[in-house]
């Protein structure tokens, strides 16, 4: 095993990265395709790297800090190189969360939009703004009172 390749890996680990991070990283940095493959396989066996374990962590900050929807949260998810069934699980694991985290994207907009007066508008802004993040229409229906 390359011991240089090992040496970034571990420190670019200072945070939770998913496999695909750190692989990425390694080939940016210039190790061939053999060698980071590698490193990232020695990492993961010995639990450096945890991808099921980043995506529930990922999940419920998503929610909990970031008020995403689950689309968002699937998209960014996929970009990081996680399987769907993975992202699924996560995400039914977390679902009593999502209601939370649209009420709670919901009540800041409505409250950073209280100088709008064409109610209409200040609706539709708010609608944009939820499906920016990521939330479902039929969710977002529900609680603007459409």
């Amino acid at each position: 095993m390359n011991e240089k390749a090992y040496n970034y890996a571990i420190k670019y680990l200072k945070n939770i990265k998913t496999k695909k991070d750190v692989y990425d990283y390694l080939i940016r940095k210039g190790f061939t395709d053999e060698e980071t493959s590698e490193v990232c396989d020695y990492i993961e066996e010995v639990g450096l790297v945890d991808d099921d374990l980043y995506v529930k962590f990922f999940v419920e900050d998503s929610f909990r800090i970031k008020n995403k929807g689950t689309r968002k949260i699937v998209y960014e998810l996929k970009q990081r190189g996680i399987d769907d069934d993975k992202i699924n699980e996560a995400i039914e694991e977390a679902s009593d969360m999502q209601y939370d985290a649209l009420k709670e994207a919901y009540e800041r907009k409505l409250e950073s939009t209280k100088s709008e007066n064409d109610q209409y508008k200040r609706k539709n802004k708010i609608i944009r703004f939820l499906l920016s993040r990521g939330f479902d229409y039929s969710d977002i229906k529900d609680i603007v009172d459409i």
